[in-house]
């Protein structure tokens, strides 16, 4: 007997893009997975749908849930699966007629003060030395200078990269809903770029429209983030990851005097919400700057 469980997730995903805030295409993603995860643990329980499962069940299973490694799981991790499986509950209930049993049950958020980390100028310096051949050098210097998210990454092709006017040295992005921006590169990453565009010439899957070429073909998004802590372990750097190399653009981005409003337009974000917590890092960094240019005893004393 078939159980119920793939009709009921193929479903969901069709529901998400609806199911009031608007949900990107990475996001979809993971609350699908989040979904699979669950009915493959259920199957293994003998259950034959979302619908037999109880909130002891749901708890059960978030227990068997591990991180990298086989350790356990990050509260980052875990809260993500959770979500989407409150998600996946409310769909049952609004299309399947399910009760939504997860109304009772906390996972707890990550703790902290909301702030992200990042890499300093050192680090980063150690990262773009790491990089061998034009390929991993572009990929780096363009997620340093842009703050592209993996998705967003691997989504570029070939005729959104503009950089044969110096003057117009700029990406096309096609970000989350269906949202296109530019966002601007400096000479330097052009110029990564330029080179390693005649290296994919040589390819033999150059015809292809998308920019990330590898030896098998096109590079996902999987094949980036590979490319990405493989080039993290080179420069003997721990827990390199896409993310963290957007928030360290985010991160620069303030400390250099970039104005949350830009940093908002150019991350591809609706408010200004979002750059301030990513921006949240730089505090520190700029208030020491300015207090080395305002010492009063420096000042009192005319001293530079």
């Amino acid at each position: 007997m078939t159980d119920s469980f793939g009709a009921s997730i193929e479903g969901y995903r069709d529901w998400l893009p609806y199911s009031g805030k608007r949900k990107g295409t990475s996001t979809i993603r993971q609350y699908a997975r989040a979904a699979e995860r669950l009915a493959g643990w259920a199957r293994e329980q003998g259950r034959q749908g979302f619908g037999e499962l109880t909130r002891a069940d749901l708890r059960a299973f978030l227990n068997t849930l591990h991180g990298r490694g086989g350790g356990p799981p990050s509260p980052h991790w875990k809260s993500a699966v959770w979500y989407g499986i409150k998600s996946l509950f409310r769909y049952l209930a609004d299309e399947e007629g399910c009760p939504d049993i997860t109304a009772s049950i906390t996972v707890s958020r990550p703790s902290g003060s909301g702030r992200v980390t990042h890499l300093d100028a050192h680090e980063i310096d150690k990262l773009l030395a790491a990089c061998q051949g034009a390929r991993e050098l572009a990929v780096i210097s363009v997620c340093l200078d842009s703050g592209l998210r993996i998705a967003e990454l691997a989504s570029l092709q070939v005729t959104d990269v503009l950089v044969s006017d110096q003057m117009a040295r700029r990406l096309i992005v096609r970000g989350k809903g269906g949202k296109t921006r530019g966002v601007v590169i400096g000479s330097r990453t052009a110029m990564d770029l330029r080179k390693y565009l005649r290296r994919r010439a040589k390819s033999p899957y150059a015809a292809l429209p998308d920019l990330w070429l590898g030896q098998r073909g096109p590079m996902g998004i999987n094949g980036l983030d590979k490319l990405i802590r493989r080039v993290g372990a080179k420069a003997g750097l721990e827990g390199i990851h896409p993310h963290l190399l957007r928030h360290s653009w985010a991160h620069m981005y303030r400390v250099n005097g970039g104005s949350v409003d830009n940093l908002a337009t150019l991350a591809g974000w609706t408010g200004v919400a979002m750059s301030m917590r990513y921006g949240a890092s730089a505090a520190a960094e700029r208030a020491e700057a300015e207090a080395r240019g305002l010492s009063l005893v420096d000042k009192m004393r005319g001293r530079s």
